[in-house]
């Protein structure tokens, strides 16, 4: 009886882990899967609270949309934004952070999930002078930003 009860244990155990694990995207199911696709700069943080949680709230200042229309994300004062779960005084492990001024692009959902972004933290990209962090198995020529926008819409 107890062996059967320790199998029974571990399949169950093992069913879980694979339940709560991420799989990674390729960059075209990054691009299929997203609502939304925005080259962005943050131009707002803070914590609001929804449905009793705490929530990071991110105000976008859209230089380019790539995919979709901004308009199908949260508006704060007719400014497109989106939420993540967490706050100042708690985060959710792994959920994404970003700070004002940051330069992104970024892959949505248009749903509001506990984070929006695709394939949880894989679809964000950091712009910092002219060039695309995180991107290197794109083979992308020296990161630029326009080169990884022409990729971005060839996936389209």
């Amino acid at each position: 009886m107890k062996p059967v009860f320790s199998l029974y244990l571990i399949a169950l155990t093992l069913g879980m882990a694979h339940a709560t694990t991420v799989s990674a995207l390729t960059f075209e199911e990054q691009v299929k899967k997203a609502d939304v696709i925005l080259h962005v700069r943050i131009v707002d943080v803070k914590t609001i609270q929804s449905k009793n949680y705490p929530w990071q709230q991110y105000t976008l200042s859209v230089k380019e949309t790539l995919k979709g229309n901004a308009n199908v994300l949260p508006q704060v004062q007719d400014v497109p934004s989106f939420n993540v779960l967490g706050g100042d005084t708690w985060t959710l492990e792994g959920a994404p952070t970003f700070r004002k001024d940051e330069e992104w692009v970024v892959f949505l959902y248009k749903t509001p999930y506990d984070s929006p972004v695709v394939g949880f933290n894989q679809g964000m990209y950091r712009i910092q002078d002219g060039r695309v962090l995180g991107v290197d198995s794109l083979n992308l020529k020296n990161n630029e930003l326009p080169t990884f926008k022409t990729a971005i819409r060839e996936k389209l």
